[in-house]
C-alpha cells in the first residue's frame, strides 16, 4: 500500500475490511482507505461535504471507529494541531458525509486513544490552551455524544510528571479471562522519554503498572491481539534514532 501523497502525522482506523486514514499531507487534509481484500488504496473525495473548507488541516489527532447508536458508523477524529478547540468530527463510512460531534473538553494534540465496546478512551496529550502536557483521561459515548472524566494516568513511582504524557503507544488488550485494558506504553513526559507501561482496567476503572519496555521510546504505535500488546517503531531515546523494533 502506498498513500496517495507522502505524509506524516497520519492516523489509522480499521473497520470491516478497510483501513481508514486521515492524513495531513502537502497542506491537504484528506481521507483515504485501504481495502484489505483487494489490496488497493482509495482516496475519498476530499471536497465531499465541504471537507477542505469546513475543517482545518489536521494532524497529531486520534481517531476511532464507533457506532452512533442510530445504525450509523463513523470514523471519529478528535483534536489535533491547528484546531481552535477540541473539535470532534466523524466520517460516515457508508455515505462519506462529515458531521460534527461534541468537542473534547479542551484543545489537545499528540494524545492517545483506544476503543472498546463502542466507547472511546482518550488519554494524555498536549493541552494547547495551557501549553502543557496532561495526564487527563476521558471516555466518549457516541450514543449520547458525551465526554466523561475517568481516573488520570498515574505517575511512575519517584518520577514526578511522568503521567503527563504525549506520543505513546495505546490500544486495547485482553487477559485470559476476557478482561479488557487500555494499554499506554512509552511516550514523552515531563520527566523525559518513557519506557513505562500502564494498563487501565475498564471494568474496575483503575490503573496498574506493567513491565517496562526494553527501551525508552516515543512517537510509537501499539495494538492488542490474542492476549498480548504489541509496540512498533518509534524514536528510541537511547540512540537518538528511529527504530524498526
Amino acid at each position: 500500500l502506498s498513500s496517495t501523497y507522502r505524509s506524516e502525522r497520519t492516523e489509522f482506523s480499521y473497520y470491516d475490511g478497510r483501513m481508514y486514514m486521515l492524513t495531513n499531507s502537502q497542506q491537504r487534509k484528506r481521507y483515504e482507505y485501504y481495502d484489505v481484500e483487494q489490496d488497493q488504496g482509495y482516496v475519498i473525495d476530499e471536497d465531499r461535504d465541504g471537507l477542505e473548507s469546513r475543517y482545518e488541516i489536521r494532524g497529531r489527532h486520534t481517531q476511532e471507529v464507533l457506532d452512533d447508536g442510530n445504525g450509523n458508523t463513523y470514523v471519529y477524529a478528535v483534536g489535533g494541531e491547528d484546531q481552535s478547540n477540541g473539535e470532534t468530527i466523524g466520517l460516515n463510512v457508508d455515505t462519506w458525509d462529515l458531521e460534527s460531534f461534541r468537542d473534547y473538553p479542551f484543545r489537545v494534540e499528540r494524545h492517545m486513544s483506544a476503543s472498546h465496546n463502542n466507547k472511546m478512551y482518550v488519554i494524555g496529550g498536549y493541552d494547547e490552551n495551557n501549553n502543557d502536557r496532561v495526564s487527563d483521561h476521558y471516555q466518549y459515548v457516541p450514543e449520547t455524544d458525551t465526554w466523561s472524566s475517568l481516573p488520570n494516568l498515574p505517575d511512575v513511582p519517584n518520577e514526578v510528571g511522568s503521567s503527563r504524557r504525549t506520543d505513546a503507544a495505546c490500544g486495547i488488550s485482553e487477559d485470559q479471562n476476557g478482561n479488557a485494558y487500555v494499554m499506554v506504553a512509552g511516550g514523552r513526559s515531563d520527566d523525559g522519554v518513557q519506557d513505562s507501561v500502564w494498563a487501565y482496567d475498564i471494568t474496575n476503572e483503575s490503573w496498574s503498572q506493567r513491565a517496562d519496555l526494553p527501551d525508552r521510546v516515543r512517537y510509537t504505535e501499539g495494538f492488542g491481539y490474542n492476549g498480548s500488546f504489541y509496540v512498533i517503531g518509534g524514536d528510541l531515546s537511547s540512540t537518538g534514532n528511529y527504530g524498526n523494533n
